[in-house]
């Protein structure tokens, strides 16, 4: 009796696993009309957009459901297609300014998915898929020189070009974000990536930059298109996060980066969407940013500076001082709003009273920003 019931538990363990097993691997299989990453993650706390410009249908006049990157020449928009449904030529998609379909060129290219996102470094455009990563001539959407990829990545997904240096940007959904040199495939530098990537966006004209603009899969399904912020120089995310276009749901495909739309700084998403894959552009001026500056001590309380490094008035940033180990008796967490800080301005804010003993760690945040201080407490006198 007991082998038997040992048997019956081996059985249903088994076929647990064989279930899971069986659910990850359709999870992680692409959709039959969009290329969607396998490795989607909760979104993080989003900002404001900026003011929509503009947003262009790019599948009914194309007839492509399979809608991935996207560049602007200065003239043109450039659409790299699958062309879903049939998928077996895939295609690059020509549109004026106000988005009316041009051309449509073949890539010639053999990959299930074909080309990605887009780059373009004033002359000539560029794109990857699994198999090629390519120098495209825009007269004719000819491929005229053949490149190198990073080890390591199989294909150029997200794409962007520092066109003052000729260095490239790429990123595979949840790969390191590379920075390198397309002739021969060095990285000049490897930036730790938290997002599934889809498309990337180079802008130097924002204040505070050069910054990456990221656009990828990560949300709440059925909306995975998410915009973030990326500096260069500091190799991380600045925490500064937009929600893309969309219609009834959609995930993100490429990106590029306009200097001047009708006098502001544009960041453009391609969408792939439902009911229609589509680009958009939106308006990317003065931001606020949120820094911590010096944590003091003194009689009863902790002091925090709280800056706004930013172009931008931040208002109603939510902040808190808080003490974590040693023995503190009163004042272990304060909180509170300020109002309004204006763009390069500051405000010192100061925790409750605090009575207590010991070396606790004092954490201040606001908005997104978190700075640490080691505190020396006796009883109501702070050491920092």
């Amino acid at each position: 009796m007991k082998k038997k019931i040992i048997s019956i538990f081996v059985c249903m363990l088994l076929f647990a696993t064989a279930s899971s097993v069986a659910g990850t691997m359709n999870n992680e299989k692409s959709d039959v009309a969009n290329d969607v990453s396998s490795n989607t993650q909760t979104s993080r706390p989003l900002s404001a957009p900026g003011d929509i410009l503009f947003t262009y249908d790019v599948q009914t006049p194309t007839g492509d459901t399979g809608c991935l990157g996207v560049e602007f020449d200065g003239t043109y928009f450039w659409v790299t297609g699958r062309d879903s449904p049939g998928g077996d030529i895939h295609k690059l998609h020509k549109f004026d300014s106000d988005g009316n379909h041009v051309i449509t060129y073949e890539q010639g290219t053999t990959s299930v998915w074909g080309w990605r996102d887009l780059a373009w470094d004033g002359t000539y455009l560029y794109a990857s898929d699994e198999d090629e990563f390519v120098k495209i001539d825009p007269a004719d959407g000819s491929v005229v020189e053949l490149l190198t990829k990073p080890a390591g990545l199989p294909v150029c997904r997200g794409l962007a070009v520092n066109t003052d240096n000729g260095h490239f940007f790429s990123a595979n959904w949840g790969s390191p974000i590379y920075e390198f040199d397309p002739a021969d495939g060095t990285v000049f530098n490897t930036f730790g990536n938290t997002l599934s990537i889809y498309g990337l966006a180079y802008d130097d004209v924002s204040a505070g930059g050069p910054y990456l603009w990221v656009y990828s899969q990560d949300g709440v399904d059925p909306i995975l298109v998410q915009i973030s912020q990326f500096d260069i120089a500091a190799g991380i995310y600045t925490g500064l996060t937009y929600e893309g276009v969309y219609g009834d749901s959609g995930m993100a495909g490429g990106a590029c980066f306009i200097d001047d739309w009708d006098g502001t700084p544009a960041f453009v998403g391609l969408t792939q969407g439902t009911p229609l894959d589509l680009i958009f552009g939106m308006e990317i001026g003065a931001q606020a940013e949120i820094e911590i500056g010096d944590i003091s001590g003194g009689l009863f309380k902790v002091k925090a500076e709280i800056k706004n490094v930013g172009t931008a008035d931040a208002t109603s940033v939510a902040w808190t001082i808080d003490l974590a180990g040693g023995l503190i008796l009163l004042g272990k967490t304060s909180s509170g709003t300020i109002p309004s800080i204006p763009a390069s301005g500051a405000v010192t804010e100061s925790s409750g009273l605090i009575l207590g003993f010991g070396k606790p760690v004092v954490t201040v945040t606001a908005d997104t920003a978190t700075k640490n201080a080691t505190a020396t407490v006796l009883l109501f006198f702070i050491l920092i």
